[in-house]
């Protein structure tokens, strides 16, 4: 189905999203990088109101489902033992870990 793919990508943009932004940010320091930024601004400058306001929305959906995932996971590992059945688990401050999984 198309949602759980849609849903695997969202999850796995929340687990490995800290790392991925960090290789974002030292990409875009490349010859690649700047190249590749060129070409896309290139390409958006061609789009109509209709396509910057579809791309507008559809960037806002994916942080917004990137968001909620991050957030229903934090309430599960936020549960009491006897909710869940098992041991502890630690909130990811209590691991070195900020909001977007990096280490803080």
């Amino acid at each position: 189905m198309a949602s759980d793919v849609l849903y695997g990508l969202v999850s796995i943009v929340d687990q490995f999203g800290g790392v991925l932004r960090e290789r974002g940010r030292e990409f875009r320091c490349t010859r690649e990088g700047r190249q590749l930024r060129s070409a896309l601004e290139d390409l958006y400058e061609n789009f109509g109101t209709r396509e910057k306001d579809l791309l507008a929305f559809l960037a806002s959906a994916l942080d917004d489902m990137v968001n909620t995932v991050r957030d229903v996971n934090q309430d599960l590992e936020d549960e009491p033992d006897e909710e869940r059945g098992g041991s502890a688990r630690h909130s990811d401050a209590s691991r070195g870990r900020n909001r977007n999984g990096s280490h803080a």
